[in-house]
């Protein structure tokens, strides 16, 4: 992916950012705990774009359920995804933290 030619885009605690080609790159900052977890990643595979979760140094991908459930469930996270797919989003939103 080229970031020459950025848009970056802030209101209400979600900060998209326009990469060449008009693929938006989106950032929320969530919870989650164990019980949600399954449901997020269920929502994550039928994306065909890349889902990330992190915090601190630790970045894993959300596809993976293994992965997600390594989490410290206890801090707030970062998602970042490079799509749209209104199934997610709307999880997200349930999730989000202001």
């Amino acid at each position: 992916m080229k970031f020459s030619k950025t848009k970056v885009l802030f209101w209400e605690n979600i900060q998209k950012i326009q990469i060449e080609g008009g693929v938006f790159m989106t950032e929320r900052h969530i919870k989650l705990s164990p019980d949600t977890v399954v449901t997020f990643v269920k929502k994550s595979q039928q994306c065909d774009f890349n889902v990330d979760i992190s915090y601190g140094h630790t970045e894993v991908d959300a596809k993976s359920l293994l992965g997600m459930l390594s989490l410290d469930f206890g801090r707030i996270m970062h998602v970042k995804y490079y799509g749209k797919n209104e199934d997610l989003e709307g999880y997200i939103n349930e999730l989000a933290v202001e």
